[in-house]
């Protein structure tokens, strides 16, 4: 065997372990995105600026996302969350968004955990709120 080509592959095999290492274990990273449509409670579609959603991560107010966010968001009809932005979420933590429509004072709590899939549907229908 060539030492030139062992060298190469030492090389390439040392680098991958090295990229391996700095990549924390899959149960770090929260594993899916969270998406689905919204409705009026008269089935209508809310335009877009009508709806403001936030969320929370982990009963806590700490980790708090709007719809302006990167990664997050409302168009037609259709709202998205891509929880692999979360460097310190792992599937399994808990989570609730907070909806609400401002033209006709609709909302709706969603609650669930970060899902471990990659697409977790989750429609929402708005009711009246006080």
């Amino acid at each position: 065997m060539n030492p030139e080509n062992c060298s190469t592959r030492n090389l390439t095999l040392l680098s991958l372990l090295i990229v391996l290492f700095l990549i924390p274990a899959e149960s770090v990273w929260a594993q899916g995105s969270i998406f689905g449509t919204v409705t009026n409670s008269d089935l209508s579609t809310p335009a877009d600026g009508e709806i403001s959603f936030f969320g929370f991560l982990d009963d806590t107010d700490e980790e708090i996302k709007i719809d302006l966010c990167v990664g997050i968001g409302y168009d037609n009809g259709n709202w998205l969350d891509d929880f692999q932005n979360y460097l310190t979420e792992s599937a399994g933590n808990p989570y609730d968004y907070y909806f609400y429509n401002l033209t006709n004072n609709e909302g709706f709590v969603l609650e669930g955990l970060i899902p471990n899939n990659s697409f977790y549907e989750q429609n929402i229908s708005l009711a009246p709120v006080n």
